[in-house]
């Protein structure tokens, strides 16, 4: 009966005769063919996809980030090289012109020094907290 799913089955009463009179004895059932034997074949895993390389993480808000800041109060005093090491026609070596007079951190910020500047600048060492 061909359709069923089942590849031992068989239309033919022949097979299933010829397979029981090829066994000894009455009491011994028919055996049906075994499915040939299949080689193993080395799978290698596929490769992941873009999307699954890092597990899922929950989003996380920047405000929840905590980050070690120190804050710097305005009449804070500092001291700047004056020797400009800024790279010559960039808008930081612009900025740093103005500002690299300041003596304290407010007076930094009104000539135009921007907290990313301060903080380089600091981290670099051309800028000293006094």
């Amino acid at each position: 009966m061909y359709g069923t799913g089942n590849v031992y089955e068989s239309d033919d009463d022949e097979d299933e005769a010829a397979l029981s009179s090829s066994t000894a004895g009455p009491s011994t059932v028919a055996t049906r063919p075994s499915a040939p034997a299949r080689s193993p074949v080395a799978r290698t895993p596929a490769a992941p996809s873009a999307k699954r390389r890092h597990p899922a993480q929950p989003k996380v808000s920047s405000s929840a980030v905590k980050r070690k800041q120190r804050r710097v109060a305005d009449a804070t005093a500092i001291s700047l090289q004056q020797k400009n090491p800024k790279r010559a026609g960039s808008a930081r070596h612009h900025r740093y012109e103005l500002y690299k007079r300041a003596t304290t951190h407010s007076e930094f910020k009104s000539l135009g020094g921007r907290s990313a500047d301060f903080a380089l600048d600091l981290r670099k060492g051309y800028l000293v907290l006094s």
